[in-house]
């Protein structure tokens, strides 16, 4: 029982420390260069990868908080939780000097959510 209440408070303690990590991320002036070389929609990768790991995140922590909970239902609300939470950065900042609010940003953050939510989904019922 202690092992589980660890495990579900580790996994809810990596959501919010990544979640914050992507808030300081949005916060920069400037973001931070890619580690490839610049062309367009690159950035959108980006986007896509933080926003699928975030959901990942998300999946895990509500499949142990919720275990008895439909699978399809995780998958979704993590999903869900992950895009919305890209919405509020892509609003944010609005109010960062020298960022911009994109809608092309939130597209790729839900492909990136829905992506991960789906994998796990797949993963977990061993299609």
């Amino acid at each position: 029982m202690a092992g589980s209440r660890v495990r579900l408070l580790g996994w809810w303690a990596a959501v919010i420390v990544y979640a914050g990590f992507l808030f300081f991320l949005s916060s920069l002036s400037l973001p931070l260069p890619l580690p490839f070389a610049p062309g367009v929609g690159l950035d959108k990768v980006a986007h896509l990868g933080a926003y699928g790991l975030l959901s990942y995140l998300l999946f895990r922590a509500l499949h142990i908080s919720f275990p008895h909970a439909a699978l399809w239902r995780i998958a979704l609300a993590a999903a869900v939780l992950a895009t919305l939470y890209g919405a509020s950065d892509e609003a944010h900042q609005l109010y960062v000097p020298n960022r911009q609010a994109e809608i092309l940003d939130l597209v790729a953050d839900g492909i990136g959510a829905f992506l991960a939510s789906g994998i796990c989904w797949v993963k977990r019922n061993g299609a």
